[in-house]
């Protein structure tokens, strides 16, 4: 306080309060425009803008009837009023720790049961354990205020953030073939891309998904976070790949994929992360490894001696799409690591290609006894691909199979042959010496 003005003091200046200073007053616009100008430097609070508003029901605390409020769904609260023009809410539901759920309770079951008001009813749990019974005046109003609910709780959780300028590319870069040329691999527009919404992730195909993305996204974010969160967390886990997580956690992640958001798995269990992978390839339309070469991988078991097994291997990763084939590499080394600490896991290779098998490779058929059929030789396949890993992805040189009777071995391919045959995959494996064309 000084000469009859007091001041406060901002992160980004002083604002006058009270009157002038005495070196302003004899000049009182002169002080005016100093009081408005420190006033411009205060900080304002953030905004909270809208997320979602509309009419529901709201069940009183004391009384328990049933009140139509207008609620609005802001960045950290919900707010209800009595109307639309109401300038004052009735309350705010804090959203920092809240738990929504359509599980209202045993007791308010039986209650609004008896009122014939238990359609489209949820129920959002406070951090502090104060309950909100809402209900939407359908089945779709409840969905959609639950799934917005459900995201914003989500990103103030920190699960939705924002995406990063690339897919953690390192991942596919030191396993295969450089995945900035993926686009390349597009000789025309996918199938599908025109009636694509550009934002669902689960069951919908590689290529379309990914040619509708920014060219600085390696593969489907899904992909590069979970397998972040099982080497960082889940690589000496016991039951990884096997166990379940909470069905619930999964079919939340899911809608918030589906909606286009990037999810951040730093704070999920490993186990919900090898559930969200799993389900990612279970329901993608055309499987990792493709139904077109499905027939001839089963083939693969037929060679006895690991030379030509490893040489037909490479051809077909190398007939793989680009995306599938860096894809294949990132899942193929996850496995290999995940077999490593077998000791602690409990998961062996066998145990890994029972539980994976099946959402890599599939037949192309609406029949199920197909896949039941095949599944015993799937899983031998994909159990020796886990355990020949190096071999197919790291190994620079391969010797040459031991040459049979003149006229059955077939023709000698140079290693200049061999490199246009294997394309891209040359890069990452060396150069490959292949000796026998079976």
């Amino acid at each position: 306080m000084n000469g009859g003005s007091s001041t406060m003091r901002g992160t980004k200046g002083t604002v006058v309060i009270g009157g002038p200073s005495k070196s302003t007053l004899g000049n009182s616009s002169a002080a005016m425009k100093l009081i408005l100008d420190n006033a411009k430097q205060v900080e304002k609070p953030p905004p909270n803008p809208i997320k979602k508003e509309g009419w529901m029901e709201k069940r009183g605390h004391k009384r328990k009837n049933w009140t139509k409020r207008w609620f609005v769904l802001k960045k950290n609260c919900i707010e209800y009023y009595k109307s639309t023009t109401t300038k004052i809410p009735q309350g705010i539901i804090i959203l920092d720790g809240a738990k929504i759920s359509k599980d209202v309770g045993e007791k308010n079951l039986k209650e609004i049961r008896s009122e014939r008001k238990d359609e489209n009813c949820f129920l959002i749990r406070t951090r502090t354990g104060i309950d909100y019974l809402c209900r939407g005046y359908t089945d779709k109003d409840m969905s959609e205020w639950m799934l917005a609910i459900r995201i914003r709780l989500m990103e103030l959780d920190g699960q939705i953030i924002k995406p990063p300028d690339r897919a953690l590319s390192s991942l596919v870069e030191e396993c295969s073939a450089a995945v900035s040329d993926y686009r390349k691999s597009f000789r025309e527009r996918p199938k599908g891309v025109d009636e694509y919404d550009g934002n669902k992730l689960f069951g919908v195909n590689l290529d379309v998904y990914m040619f509708s993305r920014s060219s600085s996204i390696d593969c489907p974010a899904i992909i590069t976070s979970a397998v972040e969160n099982i080497y960082a967390t889940g690589l000496r886990e016991e039951g990884i790949f096997r166990l379940s997580a909470s069905a619930e956690e999964i079919a939340r992640l899911k809608e918030a994929y589906d909606l286009g958001h990037y999810i951040s798995h730093k704070n999920l269990s490993p186990h919900t992360s090898a559930c969200l992978l799993k389900l990612y390839f279970r329901e993608l339309p055309d499987p990792l490894l493709t139904f077109k070469l499905y027939p001839r991988w089963l083939r693969i078991l037929l060679f006895k001696d690991e030379a030509s097994k490893l040489e037909k291997v490479r051809e077909l990763i190398s007939a793989l799409p680009v995306l599938n084939r860096n894809i294949a590499s990132i899942v193929f080394k996850l496995m290999y690591a995940i077999a490593q600490n077998v000791a602690e896991n409990k998961m062996t290779s066998v145990n890994l290609s029972v539980t994976v098998a099946q959402t890599l490779m599939r037949p192309r058929s609406d029949d199920p006894t197909v896949g039941l059929v095949d599944a015993g030789k799937v899983g031998e396949l994909v159990k020796w691909m886990i355990d020949s890993y190096k071999d197919i992805w790291e190994t620079k040189r391969i010797p040459p199979p031991v040459p049979t009777r003149a006229g059955r071995g077939g023709l000698t391919i140079t290693s200049q042959q061999s490199a246009e045959r294997t394309g891209n995959l040359s890069k990452s494996m060396g150069s490959l010496i292949l000796t026998q064309q079976v």
